[in-house]
């Protein structure tokens, strides 16, 4: 009965402790972190960085790494205030006090922050056209001009600009949040180099700018993704001379099992790490996640026969419990878990939220919002009452904010007030305040069921056509579909993948050769060759005789001597076969043929690569 009762109480402390983390009330509310608090070092840390590049005139790159939640954008902000109380009413710094020939001259400099948020934006072209506005703005030149600007003639304003702030003694201090979108394709999460090359104009154009005599300025990069620099492409990494900072409470594993630093709850929890455990936290130490939040959520979930209790209100945690619990709640995808609690009204937030992420809207605000919801009612006229009023829609807004499933874009920061509009301070609402529903793409592969009702469904159904697909969601068509869209070869595609005309469409790819149960892949590869080499045969008695052939594949010979394959094989042998199919009724299908023998050399050479078969 003590072991239940002390389990019982050693949750509720657990369940406190992770609130606050989650709230992150820990560093943000009231006065900020407490005495001796890690988050404390940190800001000192940067703000002394900065001090010493606005003292010296030099240009600096700070990297601010952290997972969702970690403190990042408080960590900049709280910096950026202290810096701001040295240079905001203008100090002497070390180079001005030396004068530029002007002896006994001290220039007194002052200290200027623009945010740029690139969630707001939906490409590098807006960010530097929100970066020049802003500039110009803060110097007062006048931005009238009429036509289109191009790249190079926003730069030249740009960098017009910053030699007049220099000319002022105005030290430049750019925040980019989000740093790690200008890596990345749209709607590209891969590891590998963003697809669009221009994604990354931005940050070369700064790197020239850091390098540059010219102008003083320093550049803050904000990104949860620990991989951001690996992607940036070598004519940037050679300008991005940047100095990391981690924003978590630990930096290495050791300090991470040291005794003391892994328990949550003080000195009065023992936690013994085995070495499955430990593996588990280097992991997720690693990728930036926060370990202390993990083992929270963890111990909230130990069973009773787990906790042992020592006296004087102290207890100890099993090391095989924990181990079997970190790794349970790793993939525990507490996102979902929410969203099947939800209701009606909640679920017409969340639509709407999807489809706008989907088809590329930034920034997105609750009006946009209403106005998905509008045009949903123009297919489906009778549905009109059934959605909720702009003020329900907020209240229900608002509710999904507080549950975390939708988040405030860089509310830290517009809480201080170093960015550019001041949204939350004047909405307090959040009518106009930029929004993110992070989890839109889990959402939009969930088997809602029930919860639905069949227009929300079918409008949900629709956002798809905005997103690129990977192999496991494609659309197989008919031939007489097939020969319609008619197909093309996407070079900055993966190599297995086919798109139709419409640029968003897939329509060949992997699933339309197995097209149903998974295969032995040893039978497809074989399978894949036979069919190859019939092709290169038949083309060379075709070159031989000089024949006129009218496009399409000849059926595979019978009579051809080979080893008799499995039935999965002989299924893949039809699957093949299908795809000759597609060439009917298509007046030339030359290119057709082409493109098909292309696509099966690429799958030949995806199976090689990726099961290790020769």
């Amino acid at each position: 009965m003590r072991q239940k009762e002390a389990a019982a109480q050693f949750r509720r402390q657990v369940c406190r402790k992770l609130y606050k983390l989650a709230s992150c009330k820990e560093f943000v509310f009231h006065d900020g972190p407490e005495e001796g608090h890690w988050m404390r070092r940190k800001v000192a840390s940067v703000a002394t960085r900065l001090h010493t590049a606005v003292s010296n005139l030099e240009s600096a790159i700070l990297l601010i790494l952290g997972r969702p939640g970690s403190g990042k954008s408080y960590l900049v902000s709280a910096a950026l205030s202290e810096v701001t109380k040295t240079f905001g009413k203008g100090a002497i710094t070390k180079q001005s006090s030396q004068g530029n020939g002007n002896s006994g001259t001290n220039y007194e400099w002052h200290v200027q922050t623009i945010t740029l948020e690139t969630y707001n934006h939906r490409d590098e072209l807006r960010c530097l056209r929100h970066l020049m506005t802003v500039i110009e703005r803060m110097v007062g030149v006048n931005a009238t001009r009429g036509g289109v600007l191009s790249i190079q003639e926003m730069q030249e304003r740009v960098v017009h600009c910053l030699r007049l702030l220099k000319e002022s003694r105005i030290y430049l201090i750019i925040v980019i949040e989000g740093v790690d979108v200008l890596t990345k394709g749209r709607n590209d999460c891969s590891e590998s180099t963003g697809s669009h090359e221009r994604r990354q104009g931005l940050l070369y154009f700064l790197g020239n700018l850091i390098g540059s005599l010219e102008v003083v300025l320093s550049l803050i990069c904000v990104t949860p993704d620990v991989r951001t620099t690996e992607r940036l492409e070598k004519r940037v990494r050679s300008r991005f001379m940047h100095e990391s900072v981690h924003c978590e409470g630990t930096e290495t594993i050791e300090q991470v099992i040291k005794d003391g630093n892994l328990s949550v709850m003080g000195p009065d929890v023992e936690i013994a790490v085995n070495e499955d455990a430990k593996a588990l936290l280097g992991e997720e130490l690693v990728c930036g996640t926060s370990v202390t939040r993990l083992v929270a959520a963890t111990c909230a979930q130990l069973p009773d026969d787990a906790i042992e209790e020592l006296g004087d209100g102290r207890v100890r945690l099993s090391p095989g419990a924990l181990s079997s619990a970190l790794r349970d709640t790793k993939g525990i995808n507490w996102a979902e878990l929410v969203i099947r609690q939800l209701g009606l009204p909640e679920h017409y937030v969340l639509v709407a939220l999807t489809r706008l992420h989907c088809h590329g809207t930034n920034p997105i605000t609750l009006i946009d919002v209403e106005a998905d919801l509008q045009e949903m009612t123009q297919y489906f006229p009778r549905e009109r009452q059934t959605i909720p009023q702009f003020q329900g829609l907020q209240r229900v807004f608002l509710r999904l904010i507080g549950l975390g499933l939708v988040e405030w874009v860089n509310l830290e920061h517009n809480w201080v007030g170093c960015s550019e509009p001041r949204s939350i301070v004047s909405d307090l609402h959040g009518t106009n305040a930029p929004c993110r529903f992070p989890q839109y793409r889990m959402y939009l592969k969930m088997d809602h069921g029930d919860q639905l009702p069949t227009h929300l469904t079918a409008w949900l159904q629709l956002a798809k056509q905005g997103l690129p697909t990977d192999i496991s969601e494609v659309w197989n068509p008919t031939p007489q579909e097939a020969s319609k869209e008619g197909y093309f070869y996407r070079n900055d595609k993966k190599p297995w993948e086919y798109l139709g005309y419409n640029h968003t469409r897939p329509v060949v790819s992997m699933k339309v050769v197995t097209k149903g149960e998974p295969v032995a892949t040893e039978d497809a590869l074989v399978c894949i060759r036979r069919y190859l080499a019939e092709h290169r045969k038949r083309t060379e008695d075709t070159n031989s005789m000089d024949e006129d052939n009218s496009g399409t594949i000849p059926k595979v010979v019978e009579n051809t001597k080979t080893t008799p394959l499995s039935p999965e094989a002989e299924e893949w042998h039809r699957r093949v076969e299908r795809l000759r199919a597609f060439s009917v009724d298509k007046p030339s299908t030359s290119q057709t043929e082409e493109n098909r023998i292309r696509f099966l050399e690429a799958v030949e050479d995806y199976i090689v690569s990726t099961s290790q078969l020769s």
